[in-house]
């Protein structure tokens, strides 16, 4: 009891206060005034004009890839450890992945100039707090100027890129509102852009019955839902609203306990972490702090002091069906999957991307975390 008495925070009274009240007034459905607010305050936290909700991250992202002209057989650059469904999402346009390798730093290793220029679309992963180098994201602009970029910053909330905060590097922007994300809507997505152009588009396919008291044609259009309905439950934006407001506040407390593991770890030879020149640039996180080790004994000594997960998803690159959109469709299509063709294990360092677990180092003391990796040296 005590410990369920210590979870209550004032916010959270709030949040379930306001979504209870908002509900008696049947304010639980479509653009409620409350939901536009939350649109508007997010907008000018990520320094965009126009925020626009969904119903996850996914949907987000499929909205994003239509808003900005996809074409049919188009190339689109990405990481192998972009989030699965990204992935499934772009085969779905019938567009194709061209995967590009990473670092232990998390930073894209470019491909050969040709695959740059062969590729119209850009999909930014800033996987686990950690930003894309924006060296790196320059480069590629330099090789191919016409190149669209899309950012994925699901993982990375509050992080910087540069002196910009993630979201700035490219046309428009997506992220996740996940229930363990940083800003959390329990469910949901958005999408961030500075166009007016792709905000329209994004709203016709996919938000049915949005008013735009500019253009009456285009409020028409959002009564077909193109790509399916994506609006947001406008409860969930009650949540997301306190989530943001809370958001530098959090960052700052997990960057502080990442730089105890970071200086701890700093000149151990068995466990690699991430480079970091600016620890106040890292922000929204996922999963964990993470680092790679091929020790057994090591991750084990790891394990008696801190929760440790392990990098679990499948290869889909390796897999010839998650690399070309018709044997994609025809997977979908299939009667019955051959699992076996699906479950490929990585062949890269993705074999050794382990995590201190976000939640345990969320829920343990900035104390508690420099004894623990204390004993781990005492251990070894």
């Amino acid at each position: 009891m005590i410990d369920f008495l210590k979870k209550i925070t004032l916010n959270k009274l709030k949040v379930s206060f306001y979504t209870f009240y908002y509900s008696l007034l049947n304010q639980d459905t479509k653009y409620p005034k409350y939901l536009t607010k939350f649109e508007n305050d997010i907008s000018k936290y990520f320094n965009k004009k126009f925020a626009i909700t969904f119903s996850n991250g996914t949907t987000a992202c499929k909205a994003a890839l239509y808003s900005i002209g996809l074409k049919k057989d188009s190339k689109i650059l990405l990481s192998r450890i972009t989030f699965p469904s990204i992935i499934s999402a772009i085969l779905l346009t019938g567009c194709k992945p061209i995967f590009m390798s990473f670092d232990k730093n998390l930073q894209f290793i470019l491909p050969d100039r040709e695959t740059i220029l062969s590729c119209k679309y850009f999909l930014i992963t800033h996987a686990y707090g950690y930003p894309v180098d924006r060296e790196i994201v320059e480069k590629i602009k330099e090789i191919n100027p016409k190149i669209k970029i899309i950012e994925d910053i699901s993982h990375s909330q509050g992080a910087k890129s540069g002196n910009n905060q993630v979201g700035s590097l490219g046309d428009v922007a997506f992220m996740s509102m996940q229930g363990n994300k940083a800003i959390s809507a329990g469910e949901g997505g958005l999408v961030l852009t500075d166009s007016a152009k792709i905000k329209e588009k994004i709203t016709y396919l996919s938000h049915l019955n949005k008013k735009n008291p500019i253009d009456e044609k285009l409020e028409n259009l959002t009564k077909i839902g193109f790509i399916g309905k994506g609006r947001m439950n406008p409860l969930g934006a009650i949540k997301a609203s306190y989530k943001l407001k809370e958001l530098d506040e959090r960052n700052k407390k997990i960057r502080n306990k990442f730089k105890i593991i970071y200086n701890h770890l700093d000149n151990n030879k068995s466990i690699k972490l991430p480079n970091v020149v600016d620890f106040d640039k890292l922000g929204g996180f996922f999963y964990g702090l993470p680092f790679f080790v091929e020790s057994e004994k090591i991750l084990k000594k790891l394990s008696k002091n801190f929760v440790i997960s392990k990098y679990d998803w499948l290869a889909l690159d390796l897999s010839e069906n998650f690399n070309n959109p018709e044997k994609f469709l025809n997977l979908i299509y299939s009667a019955h999957i051959e699992l076996e063709e699906l479950l490929t294990k990585p062949n890269d360092d993705r074999r050794y991307l382990y995590f201190f677990s976000l939640e345990h180092l969320i829920n343990t003391s900035e104390k508690d975390i420099n004894d623990k990796m204390q004993k781990f040296f005492n251990d070894l």
